[in-house]
């Protein structure tokens, strides 16, 4: 599933970087460009059209997945981290020169995975659970699918060709994560485990409501004409 929706937004991403080439000749001024990129949003790509010597235009898709092991709420969890996600960033050059400052829009697809280590008990909520009350613990967060961007950085002024780095920092509006648990056992269809359940996506969601304010650092290099 999660390579098919890659492969989709990697081919939305293409089809709109070639319709801006395609309309070059409209712009004849413009300076286009394509680049690769690496950051906390993923391994990227980038389409990019530099208006004038103030302005420029991105286009850019990244992708990312790895896990991690961490302790919530003094469960264990192998957590899978799933980045995905597309945006259009304004960039301007107040200077005419190499710093400029950064907005736009990112349809945000990443998603976080979690499933708890096997143990011999589990405080769920205000009780603990055998592992034959509760056999599994999975839970599921992800984020507002909108999400505002601004941020900073250096890279070509917009009039230059040729090959150039770039360095961003900046700032992802990604939303407070919606976390979702679901169990297996003997005790989950219980009042009191629904409950005490309840409880335990909250606390989870209070440990990771820290990616409301998503950083972003990249950097990349790019071939413009």
């Amino acid at each position: 599933m999660r390579s098919i929706k890659m492969i989709h937004r990697f081919t939305i991403l293409l089809t709109l970087t070639l319709s801006l080439f395609w309309l070059q000749p409209a712009f004849a001024e413009t300076t286009w460009g394509v680049g690769g990129k690496l950051g906390t949003l993923g391994i990227g790509l980038e389409g990019t059209a530099s208006i004038n010597k103030y302005f420029k235009v991105r286009l850019n898709y990244n992708t990312f997945g790895f896990d991690t092991d961490q302790k919530e709420s003094d469960i264990d969890y192998e957590f899978d981290l799933d980045w995905d996600n597309f945006g259009v960033i304004a960039n301007y050059h107040p200077f005419e020169g190499m710093f400029f400052i950064a907005a736009g829009i990112y349809n945000n697809g990443n998603e976080i995975s979690a499933k708890a280590k096997l143990a011999s008990e589990y405080k769920i909520g205000d009780k603990t659970y055998t592992n034959t009350e509760v056999t599994s613990l999975r839970g599921s967060m992800d984020f507002d699918s909108t999400a505002p961007y601004i941020g900073l950085g250096w890279s070509k002024t917009p009039e230059t060709i040729g090959f150039a780095f770039n360095f961003e920092l900046g700032v992802l509006f990604s939303g407070e994560p919606r976390v979702k648990f679901t169990a297996t056992g003997t005790s989950v269809d219980t009042d009191e485990f629904k409950s005490d359940l309840k409880k335990e996506e909250q606390n989870v969601q209070n440990d990771l409501n820290e990616f409301d304010l998503y950083p972003v650092l990249t950097i990349g290099i790019g071939y413009y004409f």
